[in-house]
């Protein structure tokens, strides 16, 4: 346990840390220098300087290209302006640090880390077959900055130059500039120059040019679509009003989302905060703080299998049928005896020599209805004095040399003796629920709500950052199905499993810029579930917790003490393997070799002085056993189709 807090704590320090990094960060874009040369055979050389302020640490700047009127951007590079007096006239390769650059959905990031501070990037690229040339004219459009969500920031101080093959008089070509504020500034021979002060966001930044197609020299001329006069005309007429409103309402759309997206944003950290103290808070339960002074001995008188669900907090694991075995042994309705392991066994050389075996001896008292259950799941051999038996050979696994001969024959024996242990574990938690020793609604509630809420955060992470449609819609047509799956089963890994194939389904739904911040708010889901225990002990069985810590502890500093014998010592090791097995190597030098006279009535005593405590190997079998993961997605994949 101490590992899980120390590790909780670096992911939740690191989480602030992301956080108040993520949520303190802003950019503006002061200054725009954009210089278009026009090529003769079409293309258009694209040169631009954007001079950007940065306010927290951000690691990528983006720039995104128009898809449209052209066939294509090729070539393109981003540098860093390290020469604050050049310019894109001036600049020479000196002058520049290429930056690396990757391209997703016709965006591209250029890797740029800073921190408060104000950096100049130059971007260079072309646009192939940018101009469409006709028999009396040559037409170029440019929506440098469009209506869409790529342009989700305002742009201050725009200037755009179309620069000529070679001299045109001003009188022949035509510009238009579709700009709120922009106008055309400077018509040369060389040039055209439009400028705005400001490009907002979500508004259409265009310009248009009509010029003669004589110096398209290396550019094929098709057939004029209208005459240059009707084009003019149809460009210099009003915008209709209908056509105002519609971009007034595209605009007033993607403010709205912009406002969602920078609300979602923000929110996301504060809850990954909030759930982080939340995860805190569970480690912080009682039936995991409480501590105890009392005797080691008072956790004798207790029932073996009480002792370990109690310690497990109702989650099974491979010790649950030793403490049911156990607890009737305590109780005098079985006898244990050791006895030689079966010759498949000793075949392998890690086997111990020796095991374990159980005789039920019928009495007049009526057993529980889970004591019976047991005793009818595992007493089935029969001794001729008609006492029933169960021996640990009858549920070994796969041996080392029968899993590298590829051997499964024991595998189904095991599955019925795994699915009758489920059956008597999920009965007897049944009971304990009862009774209120054991609650476990606040898992249920947490899981369920989580997943919900993953899956929640993944959709509105698309609707303010859209990414991939067709990945979304795949994502929510499995997402209910493993839903489902965990919903029914209680499943803590199939659970944790959901949380993270949706941190996936992020990283293919939604933009990139928000990624990190929903892979972040998921992930604090999933620690905060992780450390919600299965169950929450009533206060009696927080005081037995407390108890059964303070016997491990002494298990960990003294080990078993050296003065007790007898059944008394058959107990201490009993529990010891059952409450702190991961411990038993060290405490086995604390028993007293003078003991071995009584090992005819401490079976489980003698197998664990000579090195042959018989449930390590016994679960090493039945991990040996365990088909591979695609063996289990078809046997699935069977089970559901038959």
């Amino acid at each position: 346990m101490k590992k899980l807090y120390v590790c909780f704590l670096l992911i939740f320090s690191f989480s602030i840390i992301f956080v108040t990094q993520v949520s303190a960060r802003s950019l503006s874009i002061d200054k725009v220098d954009i210089k278009s040369t026009i090529l003769p055979n079409g293309d258009l050389l694209m040169k631009e300087a954007f001079t950007y302020t940065f306010k927290g640490n951000y690691h990528v700047v983006r720039r995104s290209v128009h898809s449209g009127h052209h066939n294509g951007i090729f070539q393109f590079q981003a540098y860093e302006l390290l020469n604050s007096d050049a310019t894109l006239e001036t600049m020479t390769q000196e002058d520049l640090s290429q930056l690396e650059v990757s391209l997703e959905n016709n965006r591209y990031f250029a890797t740029l880390p800073v921190k408060d501070e104000k950096k100049t990037i130059v971007y260079s690229y072309t646009l192939k077959n940018a101009i469409k040339s006709y028999n009396s004219y040559s037409d170029l459009i440019i929506p440098f900055f469009a209506e869409n969500k790529n342009h989700d920031i305002d742009l201050h101080n725009v200037t755009i130059d179309i620069i000529f093959p070679e001299k045109l008089d001003p009188n022949t070509y035509h510009a238009f500039f579709h700009d709120e504020k922009g106008e055309v500034i400077r018509k040369g021979e060389d040039f055209v120059r439009f400028s705005t002060p400001v490009s907002r966001m979500y508004r259409l930044t265009e310009i248009r040019l009509l010029f003669p197609s004589s110096i398209m020299y290396e550019q094929q001329k098709l057939p004029d679509p209208a005459p240059l006069k009707e084009t003019l005309d149809l460009e210099e007429a009003s915008v209709p009003k209908e056509i105002i409103s519609e971009e007034e309402d595209i605009a007033k759309a993607y403010t709205t989302q912009r406002k969602m997206r920078n609300s979602f944003e923000r929110m996301l950290p504060i809850f990954s905060v909030a759930l982080g103290v939340l995860a805190i808070l569970l480690l912080l339960l009682p039936q995991r703080l409480v501590r105890s002074k009392t005797t080691s001995e008072k956790l004798l008188n207790y029932d073996p299998l009480y002792l370990y669900m109690i310690d497990r907090e109702g989650t099974k694991d491979s010790y649950a049928f030793f403490a049911g075995l156990y607890s009737l042994v305590e109780k005098g309705y079985v006898s244990v005896k050791k006895i030689p392991t079966s010759r498949r066994i000793q075949n392998d050389p890690e086997a111990p020599k020796n095991t374990l075996s159980f005789i039920f001896h019928p009495y007049k008292v009526k057993l529980a209805e889970g004591e019976k259950h047991l005793v009818d799941w595992l007493f089935i051999g029969k001794l001729k004095q008609g006492n029933r038996l169960f021996s640990l050979n009858n549920i070994y696994g796969r041996t080392k040399r029968e899993k590298k001969n590829n051997d499964f024959s024991y595998r189904e024996e095991l599955n019925i003796f795994h699915k009758d242990e489920s059956i008597w574990f999920n009965n007897l938690i049944d009971k304990m629920t009862q009774t209120k020793m054991l609650g476990g609604k606040l898992y249920l509630i947490i899981g369920r709500m989580f997943m919900i809420i993953a899956t929640l955060s993944v959709i509105a992470g698309y609707y303010t950052h859209s990414g991939s449609g067709f990945w979304l819609i795949m994502y929510l047509i499995f997402a209910p199905f493993l839903i489902h799956e965990a919903w029914v089963r209680k499943s803590r890994k199939r659970i944790l499993t959901y949380f993270f194939l949706s941190i996936f389904a992020g990283w293919l739904v939604v933009d990139s810029v928000v990624f990190p911040e929903i892979s972040l708010f998921i992930i604090t889901l999933a620690i905060v579930f992780f450390f919600t225990p299965r169950y929450i002990l009533s206060k009696e069985a927080r005081e037995v917790k407390a108890e059964i810590r303070h016997f491990k502890a002494v298990l960990s500093s003294e080990g078993v003490p050296s003065d007790v014998s007898g059944a008394e010592l058959e107990k201490w090791v009993t529990r010891a393997i059952l409450l702190d097995a991961r411990k038993l190597s060290q405490h086995a030098t604390h028993l007293s070799i003078v003991e071995m006279d009584n090992s005819l009535h401490q079976p489980l005593t003698d197998l664990f002085i000579s090195g042959e405590e018989p449930t390590s190997y016994l679960i090493k079998t039945w991990k040996s056993s365990e088909p591979s993961l695609t063996s289990q997605f078809f046997d699935a994949l069977n089970t559901r189709t038959n």
